[in-house]
């Protein structure tokens, strides 16, 4: 990990905390940035309605820890506009310019955009004009084609909050309903960073927040990347761990895990699942349409570089539904923590899988019971849409069984583990729909709508997944059968 010292964004010892939170230490016109007012204020998701994320379906708790949620406010000593969204997020706008700031104290990541368009019931925020994208973005993309966020004010006391990264593949897509008054800056933003107009200035760079960045206006990248994984890593590691809630509640699923050294399991999308479940018990009108999926695997014997790797993923869905999982390689900032100019991935955060990250392949295992069942091998050959069934396989012992109200997936296939003996740095991407009331292998694939996410596995804390008890069971088709 890189040493969060990195991280830090110097402040001028000429001014104060007050004067910086204030804005009085900036030469701003004091001009008010134009923003639909009908927005400020404090907003809560919608009961009932599941917010999607790249991540998976979200629980109402994740959007909603310690009074948080989306809360958007002016600053009434500079005018600019500040909103959040999750716990850390921060977005400031000032002029055509908006500044996407993530970290507690400390800046740990940041994100350039512009403002596209704006009216008295809807902002829109494209990525900065003149600035090339990410290496996740669209090859060769500009503007709206590499992000955009749109915030619609449907009425009085409904919003929508929308992200697309890039076009069409959604990113977030929210529903919220108001909570309260707009807050005042001194309580929802200046404890999330002591020195915000410093801090969340407008760079025209990307990433961790690391000494000399290249501007993104250059077309070249002559900084020698840094190795170690990311600020934002450890340091969204150190809050979730931090917060009491949470760690309770992970320290209940840890003393119920146990251990088993046969195997490794994961429930995908787990820190909302575990809290969509404390839900459901405590507060049901918060409960939200929440994914339950699990991912076993056996650690191979190493060196791996290939070798054949046996998983199994369960899921509580319906007979007549499928559970798709595919393998999307490894995060780009564990490797390239400066924009790369080396590598371009577009798929990143869609459904097909870039030559960089197949070292763990492109292939999509999908299997359901309905119909006689059928374990399909599939690929996703554009960012969206769905996916064809291949003609050369590469999938061996394959089967699906139905047992109880889950559906119970396996497969091995050849894979690279050549730097990392576990699942440290890979994602996966898991997909739920409806399969048609055709036979066997040539029914037809529904729409996966909400219930769809992209899962790091031993990364990013429990954003992406959390710890699970191995089942061997569920590994063995011998002893489970169809």
């Amino acid at each position: 990990m890189l040493p969060l010292a990195l991280c830090v964004c110097f402040v001028s010892s000429s001014a104060t905390a007050v004067e910086v939170a204030s804005g009085r230490s900036e030469s701003g016109s004091g001009s008010m940035t134009k923003f639909p007012e009908g927005m400020f204020g404090a907003w809560y998701p919608k009961e009932k309605v599941t917010p999607k994320s790249i991540l998976g379906p979200l629980s109402f708790e994740f959007l909603a820890w310690h009074e948080g949620g989306f809360s958007a406010l002016r600053d009434h000593e500079t005018g600019d506009v500040w909103f959040t969204l999750l716990m850390g997020q921060v977005f400031r706008v000032r002029g055509n310019q908006m500044q996407y700031c993530f970290g507690e104290v400390l800046l740990m990541e940041q994100s350039p955009f512009s403002v596209d368009s704006t009216n008295e019931n809807n902002v829109t925020f494209c990525w900065r004009t003149g600035l090339r994208g990410m290496p996740t973005h669209r090859t060769g993309c500009s503007g709206c084609d590499c992000a955009k966020i749109l915030i619609n004010l449907v009425d009085e006391n409904t919003l929508t909050f929308q992200f697309w990264m890039s076009p069409p593949v959604l990113h977030a897509d929210i529903v919220l309903t108001r909570k309260g008054p707009e807050p005042p800056f001194m309580k929802a933003i200046w404890p999330l960073m002591p020195f915000p107009y410093q801090q969340c200035a407008f760079r025209d760079h990307y990433g961790p927040n690391l000494p000399g960045e290249p501007n993104l206006r250059n077309k070249t990248n002559n900084v020698k990347p840094i190795t170690g994984g990311g600020c934002a890593r450890s340091a969204l590691s150190d809050r979730i761990k931090n917060n009491p809630d949470i760690a309770a509640l992970l320290d209940n699923a840890s003393r119920n895990v146990g251990t088993n050294s046969a195997g490794h399991c994961h429930q995908l999308n787990g820190l909302n699942y575990m809290l969509n479940s404390v839900a459901k018990r405590l507060q049901p009108s918060h409960a939200m349409d929440v994914s339950d999926v699990k991912i076993q695997y056996k650690t191979p014997s190493f060196p791996c570089d290939p070798c054949d790797v046996s998983y199994s993923v369960s899921a509580k869905i319906e007979e007549d539904e499928y559970i798709g999982v595919s393998f999307k390689g490894q995060s780009w900032e564990g490797k390239y923590p400066y924009p790369p100019e080396r590598e371009e991935r577009p798929c990143y955060f869609g459904m097909c899988v870039d030559s960089y990250d197949n070292f763990t392949s492109d292939r999509i295992a999908l299997g359901y019971t309905s119909g006689g069942g059928c374990v399909r091998e599939m690929v996703s050959k554009d960012v969206i849409g769905a996916p064809v069934d291949v003609d050369h396989k590469i999938l061996s012992k394959t089967s699906v069984a139905r047992v109880g109200d889950r559906t119970i997936l396996r497969f091995t296939v050849s894979q690279h583990w050549p730097k990392f003996n576990t699942f440290d740095g890979i994602r996966v991407m898991w997909a739920i729909g409806k399969v048609s009331d055709s036979n066997g292998c040539v029914a037809d694939i529904g729409y996966h709508g909400v219930h769809r996410g992209v899962s790091p596995i031993d990364w990013l804390f429990v954003l992406g997944s959390t710890p699970c008890r191995y089942n061997p069971l569920e590994m063995d088709d011998s002893i489970v059968a169809i």
